[in-house]
């Protein structure tokens, strides 16, 4: 029997990974499939039709007992040490890098060990083929790693996306064990050709291959919600690398047109950015907070929305999801060219790229430029938009052919 292990940090439960939600129909070539989250944050997802041979396992977190015991392997760990050499030759010995590389490593033997466990409370059967499937480049991958080398495992690959992928994104620009990870893995699917450039860099043997994201077809948008502003929508968690202060900045100075901005989604600095947008917006600019919203919720938004223009500003990026679900319903893109943005915002043919570190004056003309297009150019946009991810971006699409490939193995 064929059975496919996801590792997961909280799918599916809360809200995070909704990506994972468009996946759940095509893992029809396997006989028994379970996802372990490894934290159990929120509710059960229950909107979602879950078909009879999947099923979930939430693992437990750790104490400090229990991680100080599990920490004592690190000196009996061969990787531990050729990554201590490889900190030292590359000059990054320091107190966090060794603490985060600790770590990892702890955690992995503490989660691989739980799982293992799991597998042999329902019965370890000699005839089964496990594959092994981590949603990150992390310390999920490790687990997943330690975890193939107990079980009969045919398959054990991850995918990796922007913040597992670039080490610029990390305090001190280190992520651990990255070559480690990448010679151990059957195969690594980055989501973007920008994640496969930067990996390979890593490990030009291993098998790194472009396997990308996709969202379900919910139809293009053509209802009205009765108001005739023109619509901007961001959708993103508020962190430092959103830089949504950049945005509000840019919307601060268009003063002649009347616009009305809906931002999905929350995070440690949306107080800040709520009263900034207080004092800086004028009366032209009608916000909306909306906070963190599900997945389905999200959908029906942009549903019964009317929207002009989606604009993500991120300093980093892997392949936004958020872009991929605005594109489907026929929104241009206004977007930074960071990561692998450039591969789903065409510049000039589904909506606008603008350099990472642009001025507020530089995204204020561009949507003021963008609001002056007449309707033929801007419906024109909006096909090309719809049809960029019909070819590209379509979870039937992707999907089916990501997960034909890895159960034939």
């Amino acid at each position: 029997m064929k059975k496919l292990l996801i590792l997961t940090s909280t799918f599916p439960h809360g809200t995070k990974e909704p990506f994972l939600e468009s996946e759940i129909g095509y893992y029809d070539d396997f006989h028994e499939v379970v996802y372990f989250p490894f934290f159990s944050e929120g509710t059960l997802r229950n909107n979602i039709k879950y078909p009879k041979h999947i099923r979930w396992h939430s693992l437990t977190r750790y104490s400090k007992k229990t991680l100080l015991r599990y920490s004592l392997r690190l000196f009996f760990s061969p990787i531990f040490y050729k990554e201590l050499a490889l900190l030292i030759c590359t000059r990054r010995f320091n107190f966090y890098n060794v603490y985060g590389l600790c770590q990892m490593i702890t955690e992995s033997f503490f989660y691989a060990r739980q799982i293992l466990c799991y597998l042999k409370s329902r019965g370890i059967n000699s005839d089964d083929d496990y594959y092994l499937y981590s949603y990150w480049l992390s310390e999920y991958a490790l687990t997943a790693i330690l975890l193939s080398k107990k079980l009969n495992c045919r398959y054990v690959f991850s995918r990796a996306h922007g913040y597992d992928v670039y080490e610029s994104r990390r305090r001190y620009n280190y992520i651990p064990l990255r070559r480690y990870i990448l010679s151990q893995l059957n195969a690594t699917y980055p989501v973007s050709d920008s994640g496969k450039k930067t990996l390979r860099e890593y490990d030009k043997h291993a098998k790194i291959e472009t396997a990308r994201l996709g969202t379900m077809d919910y139809g293009i948008q053509e209802s009205k919600d009765g108001c005739y502003k023109f619509t901007i929508v961001s959708c993103s968690w508020c962190t430092p690398v959103k830089r949504i202060d950049r945005l509000i900045q840019s919307l601060a100075m268009i003063s002649d047109f009347d616009i009305r901005w809906y931002h999905i989604g929350d995070g440690p600095l949306l107080d800040s950015l709520i009263s900034k947008a207080k004092m800086l917006l004028g009366k032209n600019i009608e916000t909306h907070w909306e906070g963190r919203k599900s997945n389905t919720e999200v959908i029906n938004f942009y549903k019964h929305t009317s929207i002009d223009l989606f604009i993500n500003v991120s300093s980093s990026e892997g392949i936004p999801v958020s872009i991929m679900e605005a594109l489907s319903f026929g929104i241009p893109i206004i977007a930074t060219n960071v990561g692998g943005t450039s591969e789903i915002v065409i510049d000039g043919v589904n909506g606008v790229l603008i350099p990472q570190d642009f001025s507020p004056q530089l995204l204020a003309h561009r949507v003021t430029e963008w609001m002056q297009r007449d309707n033929n150019e801007v419906l024109n946009v909006r096909q090309r938009a719809r049809q960029s991810w019909e070819e590209n971006y379509s979870a039937n699409k992707n999907y089916r052919k990501f997960f034909n490939e890895i159960s034939t193995y």
